[in-house]
């Protein structure tokens, strides 16, 4: 049913102010009533260079030469008009240099889809006048590459294109974040391990969280996000952006710009991973889909157009990626044939809910008529059967809790990625669409075994 709720609306998060105290730092008023009225059009987060609420420990700027110079700024030669696409390859380029390895294992077209979708889930200089400032990120150790300027709030500007990529890519290579920049110089991570890697922080010693906001509960004070928060938020907006990239990788960039011009997107390098037709395709090097199913990571999904068995659930709810989600009882409960009476088209008008999408989803692979809510899930023993972790497969279902469910895509060491639908907070198409979450004693796993199914 309803997805779990943190704090407020992914969508209207606030960035923190740039000055560290003792304690935690305080909101301004601007950054109060952005958090509080849900002003659109600001769906970012953001971390200083330091643990804001640790009395600033900015980090260390590990690398000793730039471009050949030390404390240099990057010198890209590229011209305006300045797009996010040359923006994001430019500062993969400067991580290579900082990091001492090969240009072309960080610049592939996964880790530039990331950092393209991560640039629209933090919104920056495409939601706000912090101008080559794509993560709303701060940089105090060097003043040199920031022009002053900050916007109501607080979010700073840098000095230029060449200043803007040199403050990035000492943000994903200091001490404390640098996980970030090791992700993205292996030639062979995908897009979405790069969005895991930024949400779970604490899974590499020392590294410190990107994403804070307001604690709801005591406005002046701030809080981390939790990883699922953030990991899913990150993960809807890539589902996204993979069927959109031509349209984001070309946006300009710079003072004045908030996403209102673009360039041709013939200039750019990377293609979108959506065909013509809208069906998103498969192939090498690009963010994994296949037979016209969104992929949650890499190629790490079942194949589409040859699954067998329950992973035809999945494929069946990748349909619905563009529906909205609505928790009400025509929302997928009323049966099958009559949803569809409802949804002749495929769209945002069409709506479900997290059950519902599992019901539909196997209605159209085996014709069974099932009504359940994440309640009766629980209780259906016709219909479906607990599994253990160690033996998930496509298709199958898990509870976070007991007010939500999502069908199994696939599988990374303890990290399930999944497909569902989820809040209505969320603006379209990510209300419904890939996430993932941890395995822990608080999931319940479900397998479909009722009518046609051959799983056991």
């Amino acid at each position: 049913m309803r997805y779990p709720k943190f704090q407020k609306s992914l969508l209207i998060m606030v960035i923190i102010s740039q000055i560290f105290v003792s304690s935690a730092s305080a909101l301004s008023q601007a950054q109060h009533d952005v958090f509080h009225t849900g002003t659109p059009g600001i769906p970012y987060f953001n971390i200083d260079e330091g643990d804001v609420c640790s009395g600033g420990n900015n980090g260390t700027d590990t690398a000793t030469t730039v471009n050949g110079v030390a404390g240099s700024t990057w010198t890209s030669g590229e011209q305006p008009p300045y797009y996010l696409e040359n923006y994001v390859t430019n500062i993969l380029k400067d991580v290579a240099k900082r990091l001492n390895v090969p240009e072309a294992n960080a610049v592939t077209q996964e880790h530039v889809l990331a950092l393209v979708a991560w640039t629209y889930a933090e919104g920056g200089n495409i939601a706000n006048s912090g101008a080559y400032n794509i993560w709303n990120t701060g940089l105090l150790s060097r003043p040199d590459l920031v022009d002053g300027r900050t916007n109501a709030s607080g979010v700073q500007s840098f000095m230029s294109f060449d200043a803007g990529v040199e403050a990035n890519a000492i943000s994903l290579t200091q001490s404390n974040q640098n996980r970030i920049g090791k992700i993205v110089t292996q030639p062979t991570s995908t897009a979405a391990q790069v969005m895991h890697t930024i949400a779970y922080y604490d899974e590499t010693t020392g590294d410190k969280a990107w994403a804070w906001g307001p604690d709801s509960n005591s406005p002046s004070a701030v809080l981390q996000f939790n990883h699922t928060t953030y990991v899913n938020s990150l993960l809807n907006t890539l589902a996204s952006t993979q069927k959109d990239y031509a349209n984001r990788a070309s946006v300009v960039l710079g003072p004045g710009e908030k996403n209102t011009h673009h360039v041709d997107p013939t200039k750019l390098v990377f293609k979108s991973t959506v065909d013509t037709g809208g069906a998103v395709v498969a192939g090498a090097g690009t963010a994994g889909v296949s037979g016209g199913c969104p992929a949650s990571s890499g190629g790490l999904s079942p194949e589409c157009k040859t699954a067998v068995g329950n992973a035809r659930i999945l494929c069946a709810a990748k349909v619905y990626d563009t529906v909205s989600y609505l928790e009400v009882g025509a929302a997928g409960h009323q049966g099958g044939a009559a949803w569809h009476q409802t949804c002749q088209t495929v769209g945002p008008s069409c709506i479900l809910d997290c059950s519902g999408l599992v019901n539909i989803a196997i209605y159209d692979v085996y014709g069974a008529d099932l009504k359940d809510n994440t309640t009766s899930e629980r209780t259906d023993t016709t219909n479906l059967k607990p599994v253990q972790f160690s033996d998930l497969k496509p298709g199958d279902l898990i509870q976070p809790n007991s007010g939500h469910v999502e069908i199994v895509d696939h599988i990374v060491n303890d990290t399930i990625f999944t497909f569902g639908s989820h809040s209505a907070n969320r603006p379209q198409p990510d209300q419904v669409g890939p996430a993932q979450f941890k395995n822990d004693g608080g999931n319940l796993y479900l397998r479909y075994i009722g009518k046609g199914a051959t799983a056991s």
